[in-house]
């Protein structure tokens, strides 16, 4: 008997998992940081040219303005494989990466694949208005209440 009243409580009490802000799946903040992601790559995407030495300047400084820029998005759970591949390049020399054209691949397929995300979820909430295009485009889309 003290059994069977032992795992009632536990199964009332215990199963009763009450949301906290650590295990809320916000949809809004989700979408914003999946946007937040895909604009930082697009607007960073000429510094990783100049790592690969394809534009003028300096590699080495390129590499370090690119990090300066993704701290303040470091939190973004979108931006994790692309801090993994940042933390994969290796300083040569006085002024080579290696493995700045790996995190450039990385980076093309990464940001195509977040953009038919944003995509996808634009239709599945029945967006009919024109894709966005540009920065000031998603940085509207992050203002629509779905």
């Amino acid at each position: 008997m003290k059994l069977l009243l032992f795992f009632s409580i536990i199964t009332l009490t215990g199963c009763n998992v009450k949301p906290t802000q650590d295990n809320i799946f916000d949809q809004k903040i989700n979408f914003t940081n999946l946007i937040d992601s895909y604009i930082f790559l697009s607007e960073t995407h000429d510094l990783l040219h100049i790592m690969m030495g394809e534009y003028d300047g300096s590699p080495i400084d390129s590499y370090n303005e690119y990090k300066i820029k993704i701290d303040p998005l470091i939190h973004n759970i979108y931006l994790k494989p692309i801090i993994i591949g940042l933390n994969n390049i290796q300083v040569q020399d006085s002024n080579i990466l290696k493995n700045a054209d790996k995190f450039d691949a990385l980076v093309d397929y990464y940001q195509i694949g977040i953009q038919m995300m944003i995509e996808g979820i634009l239709k599945g909430y029945g967006y009919n208005g024109e894709m966005p295009q540009n920065t000031k485009d998603y940085e509207n889309i992050k203002k629509i209440d779905f």
